[in-house]
């Protein structure tokens, strides 16, 4: 979300920092001075990939080109500025998304051509101060879990007023949708609140995934100066509660190879693990990891650039299926925009 749009952020209703945010500066990709160096792994280390999914391509799936194309509209008067947007594990062409900051602790289920499914409460949650992403990903049981990351923090960048300190994962199993449901309202069960700490001062965060492989989270914050920390909570220390995040990488964008925009919106992570999307405002970039690394090496490799969607203010995206990526931008009625990922 662009620092203009929510000035209410002034008043934060928790503890608060006042800090000098100094913006570091590095080379594109170069290892962040005195933060871990992200080395590869044994390939022991993490779990195999699965093997490539058998999975048919769905027929709206299969309506992908490869420049970005219109697969509908979202028609619930009720999302007008949606900030982050996950596949559901259990049902292609299901996606669960949410507004932006100034909404109610919920998340909305919406198919491919933008009906709305079901609206899902997150009971136990007195307020969700600014949702930027939500992500997908293994938890404390098997299964799908659902991350709602409340991780927004325009005032760090702006240098007006005194930002929130900490930033906050709400974890729960994936809800039960189906594709018929028009409208029916849910409540989530059994969510999990994370604070999570910033290693040296608050950050703006919107890029937030979840490794299926190892379960930690990494957030990548949003920096006027393009220089972006990769920050990890670990998977073990997610059930604690509260989690003291580790800067494992550092990225330069609007520069070669991460060209465009400086400010980094959103990002997802496929099924196996092996693919990771970053969004900026004007690109999207895909990113191959290897089997054994870490998601932060793999981010420091350069990435492939894909057909980047013109949209008003794009902070969401995800992959559809195993060979397509949606987009959507905040405002009333937006598009979904779909794009096949050529081989």
């Amino acid at each position: 979300m662009l620092p203009s749009i929510r000035d209410r952020h002034a008043f934060v209703p928790c503890c608060v920092l006042l800090v000098a945010c100094a913006a570091p500066s590095a080379a594109p990709h170069a290892p962040a001075q005195g933060l871990a160096e992200p080395a590869a792994l044994d390939e022991a280390a993490l779990p195999a990939p699965p093997a490539a999914s058998s999975r048919r391509v769905g027929p709206i799936e299969a309506e992908c080109l490869q420049l970005p194309s219109e697969l509908g509209r979202v028609q619930s008067p009720e999302l007008d500025e949606i900030s982050g947007i996950v596949e559901s594990a259990h049902n292609p062409s299901i996606f669960f998304v949410h507004n932006d900051s100034g909404d109610s602790p919920r998340i909305f289920a919406i198919d491919a051509r933008g009906r709305l499914l079901a609206t899902v409460t997150l009971p136990g949650v007195p307020l969700v101060f600014d949702a930027e992403a939500i992500a997908r990903g293994p938890g404390p049981n098997s299964g799908s879990f659902i991350y709602l990351a409340d991780v927004g923090n325009n005032l760090a960048r702006s240098g007006r007023g005194l930002p929130r300190g900490d930033a906050v994962l709400y974890r729960f199993p994936e809800p039960e949708v189906a594709p018929d449901m028009r409208g029916e309202e849910l409540t989530a069960s059994e969510v999990h609140a994370i604070t999570l700490a910033f290693p040296d001062q608050p950050h703006d965060v919107e890029a937030t995934l979840v490794d299926p492989l190892s379960g930690d989270a990494l957030l990548i914050t949003k920096e006027d100066t393009g220089t972006s920390l990769v920050l990890r909570a670990p998977a073990a220390a997610l059930a604690s509660g509260r989690v003291l995040l580790e800067a494992v990488a550092k990225l330069q964008f609007g520069t070669a190879p991460l060209s465009g925009s400086r400010h980094v919106t959103a990002a997802d992570i496929s099924r196996d693990g092996t693919r990771i999307l970053l969004r900026t405002y004007s690109s999207v970039f895909l990113f191959e990891r290897r089997a054994g690394e870490t998601v932060a090496a793999a981010l420091e490799r350069a990435p492939r650039q894909l057909p980047a969607p013109s949209e008003r203010q794009g902070e969401a995206v995800a992959f559809f299926g195993d060979g397509a990526f949606v987009t959507i931008s905040e405002g009333s009625q937006a598009p979904i925009l779909c794009t096949k990922i050529s081989e």
